[in-house]
């Protein structure tokens, strides 16, 4: 169809975030391949529990591995506590 829909991903253990930053990137992908009107563009919500986060520096850090992943991780960081 041509009205965008939510798609809601919920997951135990953020770890290093890898699993939310691929899913971004697959989401910018799908979204990229249709045209949705303004009105009609579809939501992605990513929930992540982590009893042990990891800490916002050595994450930065380890973002920088996927240099190609940085729209997103920015993102994350920008948010992290």
């Amino acid at each position: 169809g041509t009205r965008g829909g939510t798609l809601t991903v919920a997951e135990l253990g953020f770890g290093t975030g890898l699993n939310m930053l691929l899913v971004c990137e697959l989401w910018r992908e799908i979204a990229a391949a249709h045209s949705y009107p303004p009105d009609a563009q579809p939501r992605l919500f990513l929930v992540s529990i982590e009893k042990h986060p990891i800490e916002k520096s050595d994450l930065a850090e380890l973002y920088t591995a996927w240099p190609q992943l940085s729209v997103f991780s920015d993102a994350i960081i920008a948010q992290y506590p």
